[in-house]
């Protein structure tokens, strides 16, 4: 191994002393002879000096160069560098087995001396602020060398020769993370004696184990020799998975791919949560992996639930599996998981149902989604008494549901109520509650206590929880009667009058004709024959057939029912807009469509006898304009009405009509109308024109139309409402309104 200190081919008959009295004194004349000073110290390298005033010119000299740095080239910074490293006995086979690494990379070394190492913070400040690129050279390999030593933090050179020289010294681990992540250059190393394997890193990194080193190279290459030690140490734990994942390089799949295997054996369980986030990072390598290790014989019981969520994030999976894996999945005791993602069963049944090994009376009892019902009842063959059944069963659920959540919200009154009448011990009251308190979900407070045959129960509430029973009741019902098909089972209507008898007269006849439905009725109880004609209930969807509104028993619009009803409200605003659109089934009498008025001024728009007229009463003087001529009366009526400035615009089918209006503080809607108020639009200003809500339905009237209104008026403090399905919102201010015989259909 080449020395970095050079000697002497033979020893040099000079005056030592006279070298280092003319060193001084060059240095204490600001060295203007540097060609002299140079000459001298390179005696000095070749030359035994005491040590003591060795370290006494190395230190006048770096503070001198400290101060003036003109003399300070490359050639004297590398004199220095030599000298410093001759008075500290510096030699490789030192840190090579201070640091055992000739033991653990089988490096033979010769007798090594001790380094006495020392600090000279003035060469440690020349070397940080040296400018100069470095390159495999022993000159600079002596510099950096000095740097390591002196601990003068600067950028790696692109060569593994540094990464090594300064890891044998400093013995940092980082260096080895460093090492295997930034990849430097692999060199020859024969400038140093040392052959180079190019698997330094990694074998030391045996010697470390360090599971934060480990972290820090995020590298599955890596991982893979350590994988005892991982299991080891962090279990099967979601850190070990992370470690995983994160490391996962997609160029080299194969190691992550060796690591699941090994881990598959040890354990399968936490070998399928590890394919399963994996598959989220790289699905084109570990798909086909996931469904060769499901077909694998060597597992006796292969679908778990992480599998079936992982055919929830890529259910095109299914696709890829065998005959024999579809069935395990099929017959498996948690496939609700797979359910509770629609377009994933609907795949997985459309597969089995191709291949021809779809058992629908095995998996009917998974069937607790209404929307699958529905793709089965159209896509596959089913049995009657299977899909019925089925339903039947989800409404008996959902019931049950129900009456569990009102008898919870119960207890849990009950048990305050003790807390705070003392009747209890206060710390036992207190574990009670708070046990029913982790079973409940806090919309439980708001929910009233009715009793679950009270017929109210379904549309009274306005919690989330009553809303979606009433949604998923009505979804279930409508499913008895699909294609409008009125030939249920018997059986069927039995079991659905016998789980709730005012819940089946509410739901039951909104989708068969009343009497086709109580001749049923009258066939199957006998306790019921009596007329049907006395015997039509009072709430129920049969209101509308009832009040002559409409006679259509297939198809019945969303919206606001009218007979001899109407809907008032308050108007605070100079200007306003408001548009509707309302089916009107009954032209006969005098009926008012919209009322405008203040203590002695009224408008009136409406109809008499099938003729469309609108009248005012503005200072005792009264007009009259009879419209009929102008516009033919249909079931559909539509119009708009603008008040700005004390005029009027009125709209009705591309029509437009102007009047000088009064100062308007009540809005009057309806009143003697019997139809149907479908759209209703009312909001404080006339200067939003895109406002035309006739031509969109549902969901698109409200994105396109009603919400950027909102948004517009609230940004602006102006008030308004819409109708959406049933209900009257509010925006911003919330008047009084009040609401006349408004025909309840729900």
């Amino acid at each position: 191994m080449d020395k970095f200190i050079p000697i002497a081919d033979k020893p040099l008959d000079i005056n030592i002393k006279n070298i280092i009295s003319n060193i001084l004194t060059n240095i204490n004349q600001n060295m203007n002879n540097i060609d002299e000073l140079l000459e001298n110290l390179k005696i000095l390298i070749y030359s035994t000096v005491d040590p003591n005033e060795l370290k006494n010119i190395l230190h006048i000299l770096t503070l001198k160069l400290e101060e003036d740095t003109s003399s300070l080239d490359v050639e004297m910074l590398e004199i220095v560098c030599i000298l410093y490293l001759k008075n500290i006995n510096f030699n490789l086979e030192y840190f090579l087995k201070k640091t055992k690494i000739n033991e653990k990379h089988n490096v033979k070394i010769s007798l090594c001396k001790e380094v006495e190492f020392y600090k000279l913070d003035s060469l440690a400040n020349l070397l940080r602020n040296s400018n100069f690129s470095m390159s495999i050279d022993i000159n600079f390999l002596r510099i950096f060398i000095v740097e390591c030593l002196l601990e003068v933090d600067k950028p790696l050179v692109d060569s593994d020769v540094f990464y090594f020289l300064k890891y044998i010294i400093t013995f940092d681990p980082q260096l080895i993370v460093h090492w295997i992540t930034k990849k430097p250059k692999c060199t020859n190393w024969e400038i140093i004696k040392i052959k180079n394997t190019g698997t330094f890193p990694f074998i030391e990194l045996r010697y470390i184990k360090n599971l934060s080193i480990l972290r820090q190279i995020s590298c599955n290459s890596i991982n893979y020799r350590f994988i005892d030690y991982l299991i080891k140490h962090l279990k099967f734990s979601e850190d070990f998975y992370k470690m995983i994942v994160q490391s996962h390089d997609k160029t080299n799949y194969l190691y992550t791919i060796e690591i699941c295997k090994f881990i598959r054996y040890k354990s399968y369980e936490f070998h399928t949560i590890l394919i399963k986030n994996l598959m989220m990072v790289d699905k084109i390598n570990f798909n086909e992996y996931f469904i060769n290790s499901l077909q694998n014989k060597d597992v006796l019981d292969p679908i778990t639930e992480d599998v079936i969520d992982t055919f929830k994030i890529n259910y095109k999976l299914l696709n890829l599996c065998d005959n024999t894996l579809l069935n395990k999945i099929q017959r498996y005791s948690n496939l609700d998981r797979l359910i509770n993602n629609t377009k994933a069963f609907k795949y997985f049944l459309r597969i089995l149902y191709d291949k021809k090994i779809l058992d629908i009376k095995l998996i009917a009892k998974f069937f607790n989604n209404p929307k699958i019902l529905i793709f089965l009842y159209k896509n596959f063959k089913i049995p009657k008494e299977v899909f019925y059944d089925q339903i039947i069963r989800i409404l008996a659920r959902l019931i049950k549901e129900w009456k569990d959540l009102i008898r919870l919200k119960d207890k849990m009154k009950k048990k305050i109520i003790q807390q705070n009448c003392s009747i209890t011990d206060e710390k036992n009251c207190n574990t009670t509650i708070k046990k029913y308190q982790q079973n409940c979900d806090s919309t439980l407070k708001d929910i009233s206590l009715l009793d679950i045959n009270h017929s109210n129960i379904f549309r009274t509430s306005n919690s989330t929880i009553c809303y979606c029973f009433k949604k998923k009741m009505k979804h279930a019902m409508k499913l008895l009667f699909i294609y409008n098909n009125p030939d249920v089972p018997k059986t069927t209507i039995f079991s659905l009058y016998r789980i709730n008898k005012k819940m089946f007269i509410r739901y039951f006849t909104r989708y068969v004709e009343l009497n086709l439905l109580f001749i049923k009725i009258h066939k199957m109880f006998p306790y019921l024959r009596q007329d049907h004609q006395l015997n039509v209930p009072q709430d129920y969807w049969g209101k509308a057939v009832i009040h002559k509104i409409t006679n259509n028993y297939d198809i019945l619009p969303e919206g606001l029912y009218f007979n001899n009803s109407y809907l008032e409200f308050k108007n605070t605003s100079k200007s306003f807009t408001l548009n509707m659109l309302m089916l009107q089934y009954d032209l006969l009498g005098n009926q008012n469509y919209i009322i405008l008025k203040n203590n002695q001024d009224k408008f009136v728009l409406g109809i008499n006898n099938g003729r469309l007229y609108y009248k005012t009463l503005i200072n005792n003087i009264r007009t009259y304009k009879d419209i009929n001529h102008e516009f033919k009366v249909n079931n559909t009526i539509y119009f708009e009405i603008i008040v700005d400035k004390g005029v009027i615009s009125l709209l009705i089918e591309g029509r437009k009509y102007f009047l000088n209006i009064f100062t308007v503080t009540d809005i009057i809607i309806g009143q003697g109308f019997k139809g149907i108020i479908t759209k209703l639009l009312y909001f404080e200003s006339s200067k939003y024109k895109k406002s035309r809500i006739v031509h969109l339905d549902k969901s698109e009237l409200y994105i396109n139309i009603i919400k950027k209104i909102e948004m517009w008026c609230v940004s602006r403090s102006l008030g308004g409402m819409f109708l959406r399905s049933k209900k009257v919102y509010w925006w911003h201010k919330k008047p009084i309104v009040k609401f006349n015989n408004i025909i309840d259909i729900t």
